[in-house]
């Protein structure tokens, strides 16, 4: 009774205490009534209990996250409560931390808490000339404002001693580690003690033992490189975007009223990705078939009744006349004779652990599921915690990884492949997998031992997961191994051969049902020497076929090599160029086509310089954004070069070598072409340009008009080579008015011819160009004639 709340009437029926009696059910309500007070008694004592323990407060990715934790780290005795958001639950328990007890409070944010943004000067399109953004101030500014999360965070992290983060351990997971930082440490308790008070917990799967494991190695703080180096992508990427697309999108509105508010976009990652898949289709249009011709015979084993086939040794004959010459010379041949008969033993490599890009490749390949559907039904997997963290780079296994605990886990599985596919495994043996490559992110991508129960995945869900799980095995199983044998027969003076295969063991193909190797019997008992009977000789004719439409698969591929994203992005920038419209999907394997407004796009940006489209761009940008993760670039430097050149550095005049668009800064006085990596000094403090298609004859440079800013105001033309290094005068600075290159137009001699049929009062520009040429002409006479003296 003394579990009863003291305002619950017993007597509320009108009948004295004893005379009640009290039904069954209702004697039931009152027992869950003493259980649940008695339950908050005992915790509203051990939060008084622990108002002297330092408070902890615990921040992850999603509020599913805290939720998993709490119940990992209270074992399933931590309360729940609303905080200052609604969207981000509070779990509360007493625990400890480094073996001291401790309040422990677990809460989330919701991604990104804030975003990257120009200030609001920048804000109206029709007030900001787009060139303006590269120079433009940039803020960060809450990414969901109705969410709360700043004020939730400040208000749970007072009173705290420690802070421990639990985001993605990814550079992207480190970057909001910061910003979390960055709110909570100003409302922290400053303890007097040499303990580091912030700290960051590394995980990789959210099972009880890995998160508990995690938790016992907190010892270092987040790393503030990687967070450095996602600054400086989103820097790049807000500015080149955002520019270029408020600039085109801009222009094409008013040429093209039927646009409406469709953005016309550029990206740094998402043109080169949209690049691809125009080039390809450009090769499908120039595509020019040849016809060529196969030579076969069919031969039998003496007294044997079949026959196998033999292909010319020298492959394709692309000449109808040769090929007529080589099937006239053993048309009426009827023997042949063996000269090779060899064999070898052959492997297929089991693959490697489960990285990012293999998961996305086989999602559309095997699954038929965009790189983005991949990637969400994979991170739906991870929360429930049946798989380790999708996003890693990694394909090498930890030297103490359990492979066979999660095998026997997968064994449980019932009415299940991966279950049947486990037991033979334990049946074949466990094999070491390959050493592979540790990026040092996350490890592969495997199930836990935490396997779903009948029905609880969905069908995408449970395909990922069978394919995740296939895999894993497959990386532990033997290789395929098969015998590769190869007769070779010559008929009269030509060379023939036939390949057979025959599988000794299946090994990890097995388990990877999708992959086979078609076998081929070759006739027994044929010996080198041995004549054969020759049943059929042939010429088949056939047309090469155009390649196909890039898949996703292959899209991914180069993105790959030419690090166009990383693991984490790839699938954002394929599904971007799909949701713009510049693509669309087509067929089961999912082939990507240019629409219209792709392929102009790409070729317009192709016209003004190709080096927009080309991927070697974004390549750079990701190469220096990891020399900054690794610590060997400072961000503060990386910064001011990338504006350096966005701001001063504009596409000018014409390279005498790839014909590409130059750079200029003004203020070095310096052209640069990134393509050729040449840069040429030309004169400072003044202006540059162009007047006319003008071009040195001797190098084939743009020739470019350079007016001072300083009196008297001098004006010249000049070609950037020959003014860096001239190939006629021995000395530097030489400009079109001292050029003694009679082959030139442009050059002293020939500059009279060149304004001969000119009337200058109708051309302004060339009759002042004229007078300061006169004038500097001049001013050179009497320096040289002052030298002589």
């Amino acid at each position: 009774e003394q579990y009863i709340p003291k305002n619950y009437n017993l007597n509320h029926n009108k009948v004295s205490k004893k005379e009640y009696k009290q039904p069954e059910d209702q004697q039931y309500y009152l027992n869950e009534d003493r259980i649940y007070y008695q339950h908050k008694n005992a915790f509203q004592n051990q939060k008084q209990n622990s108002q002297n323990f330092p408070k902890v407060l615990m921040v992850t990715e999603k509020p599913s996250i805290a939720k998993t934790l709490a119940e990992a780290l209270s074992d399933g005795s931590s309360r729940q409560r609303q905080g200052y958001s609604k969207y981000l639950p509070v779990h509360e328990f007493q625990g400890n931390i480094f073996n001291q007890n401790a309040f422990i409070r677990i809460t989330s944010v919701a991604g990104h808490v804030y975003s990257l943004d120009f200030t609001r000067d920048y804000s109206n399109w029709d007030r900001t000339d787009p060139i303006e953004l590269f120079k433009a101030k940039t803020q960060k500014i809450e990414s969901n404002p109705q969410q709360k999360v700043i004020k939730h965070l400040e208000q749970e992290s007072k009173d705290c001693s420690y802070l421990v983060l639990w985001l993605d351990n990814d550079r992207e997971g480190e970057n909001i580690c910061f910003e979390v930082k960055r709110i909570c440490e100003p409302q922290m308790i400053k303890e007097n003690t040499n303990k580091l008070q912030t700290l960051r917990a590394k995980f990789s799967s959210l099972t009880k033992k890995d998160l508990k494991e995690a938790y016992q190695k907190i010892i270092d703080p987040p790393n503030l490189n990687d967070c450095l180096a996602v600054d400086a992508r989103q820097i790049i990427d807000l500015k080149v975007g955002v520019a270029f697309s408020r600039f085109q999108t801009t222009y094409f509105r008013k040429k093209y009223p039927d646009l409406n508010e469709k953005m016309i976009t550029y990206g740094p990652c998402q043109t080169p990705t949209l690049g691809f898949c125009v080039r390809r289709e450009d090769e499908i249009k120039s595509f020019k078939p040849k016809l060529f011709y196969r030579l076969l015979i069919q031969f039998r084993k003496k007294d044997e009744q079949i026959d196998t086939q033999a292909v010319f040794e020298n492959g394709n004959i692309f000449n109808q006349q040769e090929a007529n010459s080589l099937l006239t010379k053993i048309i009426k041949q009827k023997e042949g004779q063996v000269f090779d008969v060899f064999s070898e033993k052959g492997i297929k490599g089991r693959p490697e652990g489960l990285n990012t890009v293999q998961l996305l490749k086989m999602g559309s390949s095997y699954l038929h599921l965009s790189p983005q559907q991949t990637m969400h039904v994979a991170e739906k997997l991870y929360l429930q915690g049946f798989i380790t963290y999708p996003r890693t780079e990694s394909t090498s296994y930890a030297k103490n990884f359990p492979f066979e605990d999660i095998c026997r886990s997968l064994c449980q599985l019932k009415n299940s492949q991966v279950s049947q596919d486990a037991q033979l495994l334990f049946r074949n043996g466990i094999y070491k997998p390959k050493q592979g490559v540790d990026i040092g992110d996350h490890p592969p991508i495997t199930p836990t031992n935490y396997v779903p129960s009948n029905n609880q995945l969905r069908n995408e869900e449970s395909n990922l997961y069978e394919y995740v799980c296939k895999h894993f095995m497959a990386s532990i199983s033997a290789d395929c191994s098969f015998m590769k044998s190869q007769i070779s027969i010559n008929v009269n003076g030509l060379n023939f051969k036939c390949t057979g295969v025959q599988i000794i063991n299946k090994g990890f193909i097995e388990i990877m049902d999708w992959i086979s190797i078609s076998e081929n019997n070759l006739p027994i008992g044929i010996l080198k020497g041995n004549k054969v009977e020759i049943t059929t000789t042939r010429l088949e004719q056939e047309y090469q076929t155009p390649p196909g439409y890039l898949t996703e698969t292959e899209l991914i591929n180069l993105m790959e090599k030419n690090k166009i994203g990383t693991d984490a992005s790839l699938a954002t920038h394929i599904n971007t160029i799909c949701e713009r419209e510049y693509v669309k999907i087509s067929g089961n394997n999912r082939q990507l086509i240019p629409s219209d407004m792709g392929r102009c796009l790409i070729k317009g940006y192709q016209l003004i310089d190709e080096s927009l489209v080309l991927p070697e761009i974004r390549s750079q940008i990701e190469n220096q954004v990891d020399q900054i993760a690794k610590g060997y670039s400072l961000f503060s430097s990386y910064y001011k070069n990338v504006e350096d050149q966005l701001v001063q550095a504009k596409p000018f005049s014409k390279c005498g070598q790839c014909k590409r668009f130059m750079k200029i800064i003004e203020k070095a006085g310096k052209f640069f072409c990134e393509q050729c990596q040449i840069n040429l000094i030309v004169p400072t403090g003044g202006k540059y340009k162009i007047v006319g298609e003008k071009y040195c004859p001797y190098d084939g440079y743009q020739v470019v008009f350079f007016t001072s800013a300083n009196p008297p105001n001098v004006s010249f033309d000049l070609c950037p080579k020959c003014y860096t290094q001239s190939p006629l005068i021995d000395s530097d600075q030489v400009t079109c008015s001292i050029c003694t290159n009679e082959q030139c137009q442009y050059s002293t001699n020939n500059r009279k011819e060149l304004y001969e049929n000119v009337c200058f009062f109708c051309d302004e520009e060339l009759s002042k160009e004229l007078k300061i040429t006169q004038y500097t002409e001049k001013k050179n006479r009497r320096n040289r004639k002052h030298t002589k003296k």
